[in-house]
C-alpha cells in the first residue's frame, strides 16, 4: 500500500475493485499454499483411516477456500488500518516496538502469574499452558472447518450446517470488511 509504484498501477485503466481482487488473489494464494500443503497429508490420512468417501473430500476441499479468504481477508484489513496510521518510513521501527512491547507483557504474565518456587507451580504453569494453547474453542475458524469434516468421517448426529454458514458468512463479512476499508483507507 505504500509501494512506489501505487502510483504507477492505480493511473492504470482498471478500476480499484479489479485491482483490489486481483491483489486480494495474490496475496490469498501466496499465503495459502503452504497451509494446504500441510493439510492436505493430514486431510488425506484422516480420509483414509476412517475409509471417507468422496464427499469428505470435495467438502474439504470446499471449506479451505473460505477458510483461507478469512485468513487473508483479515490480514487485508490489519494491513490497511496500520498502513493509514503509521507512516511509511515508520513501519519497521513501529512493528519492532510493538512486537517488544507484546513479548514483554507475556514475560511479564508469565513472571506474575507463575512464581517458580515449588512443585505446586507445576500444576499451574501446565494449567495456563493449557489455556494459551486451547485450539478447541467454539468460535474459532479451524473449529468451524473441523467440525463438519469430523462430522462426515465419524457421525453424531450433530448437524454440519451451523458450522458452515459460520465459516462461510465470516469469510464473506471479513472480506467485505476487508475490501470497504482498503477503498475508503486508501482512496485515489
Amino acid at each position: 500500500y505504500h509501494s512506489r509504484d501505487l502510483e504507477l498501477v492505480l493511473a492504470a485503466p482498471v478500476s480499484p475493485g479489479q485491482l483490489f481482487f486481483a491483489r486480494f488473489l495474490t496475496v490469498c494464494l501466496s499465503s495459502s499454499w503452504m497451509v494446504f500443503i500441510f493439510a492436505f497429508p493430514a486431510i488425506a490420512g484422516f480420509g483414509q483411516a476412517y475409509g471417507a468417501g468422496t464427499w469428505y473430500y470435495t467438502l474439504a476441499a470446499l471449506l479451505l477456500i473460505p477458510y483461507f479468504i478469512l485468513a487473508s481477508s483479515l490480514s487485508t484489513l490489519l494491513t490497511a488500518v496500520c498502513a493509514s496510521l503509521i507512516p511509511a518510513r515508520r513501519t519497521h521501527g513501529t512493528i519492532l516496538a510493538v512486537t517488544v512491547l507484546l513479548l514483554g507483557a507475556f514475560l511479564y504474565m508469565l513472571v506474575v502469574l507463575l512464581p517458580a518456587s515449588s512443585a505446586a507451580n507445576t500444576e499451574q504453569i501446565l494449567y495456563f499452558l493449557s489455556i494459551i494453547s486451547a485450539t478447541n474453542n467454539l468460535w474459532a475458524p479451524s473449529y468451524w472447518l473441523a467440525t463438519p469434516l469430523g462430522e462426515i468421517l465419524q457421525s453424531s448426529g450433530r448437524s454440519m450446517s451451523p458450522y458452515i454458514v459460520l465459516l462461510v458468512s465470516s469469510a464473506a463479512a471479513a472480506f467485505s470488511l476487508a475490501y470497504i476499508s482498503v477503498r475508503l483507507l486508501h482512496r485515489r
